[in-house]
């Protein structure tokens, strides 16, 4: 994960209690009903909203990449 984007405090306390890091490897699994991610052997949901608030490096690319823009 390249960062996360957050002006809310709490819901950016809540993706790192997951363990949700920037530097941190992460999987996209699932984008409906809601974004399903893995981060090492941890599976979690989120909605749009806070999906939309973690950008990624995809392919070891320079540029980040919003997760929900897909």
């Amino acid at each position: 994960m390249a960062y996360i984007r957050m002006t809310d405090a709490g819901r950016l306390q809540k993706i790192m209690a997951m363990g949700i890091l920037p530097g941190g490897k992460i999987r996209l699994l699932r984008r409906s009903p809601s974004f399903v991610f893995e981060c090492g052997f941890i599976q979690f949901a989120v909605d749009e909203a806070i999906a939309a608030d973690i950008y990624v490096r995809l392919n070891l690319t320079p540029a980040a990449t919003p997760v929900a823009a897909h």
